[in-house]
């Protein structure tokens, strides 16, 4: 009978113990997955009536102590969402489509105009100042990311004069 209550006690504490652990790895591994990318500033300037692609600049923080790739990009306002490089040879400036976006471990990657951007093609609503729509990032891990992007007053330029004649 004393047996039975010892392998009876081992049971419990067996029990007891596997839920602990268990309980810690599965909280663990939620943080690790919601806080490996970070999304900070993302934004498109407005555009005219008639424009039929959007340029979007974001900020990326990766705090994994892994590389990440981001693999494809969705947004609620357009049909494509395509990665392009912007780059300047010998005084020509080409823009060409890139597969993915490699974010090294515990570093950051800025999209800015003239460089790195998500195009957005086949519009399905044009945006206007100070509106929010949604951006879905894909990784290769699988995880997938949302933040929002701001639509923001575009650059006026005071040095071009063209804008400010009246005909």
């Amino acid at each position: 009978m004393r047996f039975f209550k010892k392998k009876k006690r081992f049971y419990w504490f067996f029990l007891l113990l596997l839920f602990f652990f268990s309980q810690k790895t599965i909280i663990f591994s939620e943080k690790k997955i919601e806080n490996n990318l970070s999304f900070h500033g993302g934004y498109i300037f407005q555009p005219f009536p008639q424009q039929k692609s959007l340029a979007i600049y974001i900020s990326i923080f990766n705090k994994s102590s892994e590389d990440i790739y981001i693999e494809r990009f969705e947004s609620n306002i357009a049909e494509n969402a395509m990665i392009h490089e912007t780059r300047t040879v010998n005084d020509i400036t080409k823009m060409r489509m890139i597969k993915k976006i490699k974010i090294t471990a515990k570093s950051s990657f800025f999209m800015q105009p003239g460089g790195t951007h998500i195009m957005l093609s086949k519009l399905n609503k044009l945006p206007k100042e100070g509106e929010l729509f949604k951006l879905k990032i894909f990784t290769n891990s699988g995880d997938t990311y949302s933040t929002n992007i701001m639509v923001v007053k575009p650059f006026e330029d005071s040095s071009n004069k063209l804008f400010d004649e009246k005909f």
